[in-house]
């Protein structure tokens, strides 16, 4: 386990109106970090007093409880060890896809941009012609089919691509209207952690901050 910024408590876990029981894991809560904020990241196991973090990898144990069943915490480091392998078998599956699909579908999104969606993002962030063809920006339909909730589906959104050695990695999806969050991935089945890394590092726009993203992006060319 790493070292945690930050030390959490059982009453500060379980209330916090997030905490929910996790569906499928017995004695198991899923709730928002602190650290982070990423929502329904942190795992706690209220058994054992174990939380840990799948998005930034804050762990440790409630209240510094030390006295803890060996044989139940060396489960539930194998449980976690699973979950991490099965974290990077899902993020490679994706990656390949990704660069498969990547560029062209990036390139269908830039060519279906319509006027009036580049002009908003000219008034409203700024952006020249010339910056959003360099970036691929561009606009996916409202009715594309996608691995999305039909809600967030019968919603338009702006396509924001990652460029990486003349590859399209990652494309971040910002729909036009607040549909449970207005963020969403191209493909949906990347863990978290890939996610985060793959956009702090290009700056992808976690809505609003579509400015950051365009100051720091990789370009396609």
């Amino acid at each position: 386990m790493t070292t945690p910024t930050i030390t959490l408590t059982h009453a500060q876990i379980m209330g916090n109106p997030n905490t929910k029981p996790h569906q499928r894991h017995k004695n198991e809560y899923r709730s928002e970090c602190p650290e982070c904020g990423s929502s329904k990241q942190l795992l706690y196991w209220p058994e054992v007093g174990n939380y840990w973090c799948r998005g930034c990898n804050l762990s440790g144990f409630v209240d510094g409880a030390t006295n803890l069943d060996p044989t139940r915490l060396a489960e539930i480091e194998r449980e976690r060890e699973r979950r991490n392998r099965a974290d990077r078998d899902r993020a490679a599956t994706a990656l390949e896809r990704m660069k498969r699909l990547g560029p062209a579908r990036a390139t269908w999104y830039h060519d279906n941009l319509p006027d009036d969606k580049r002009a908003w993002l000219r008034d409203h962030y700024g952006m020249t012609d010339n910056e959003i063809n360099r970036r691929g920006i561009g606009y996916r339909t409202p009715g594309t089919r996608m691995n999305w909730t039909a809600e967030a589906q019968a919603v338009g959104s702006f396509t924001f691509p990652v460029w990486q050695d003349g590859e399209c990695i990652y494309i971040q999806h910002r729909l036009d209207r607040d549909v449970g969050g207005k963020s969403r991935p191209e493909i949906s089945n990347l863990p978290n952690r890939f996610i985060t890394s793959i956009t702090s590092t290009a700056k992808v726009p976690s809505c609003p901050s579509v400015k950051r993203y365009w100051s720091r992006a990789t370009s396609k060319q």
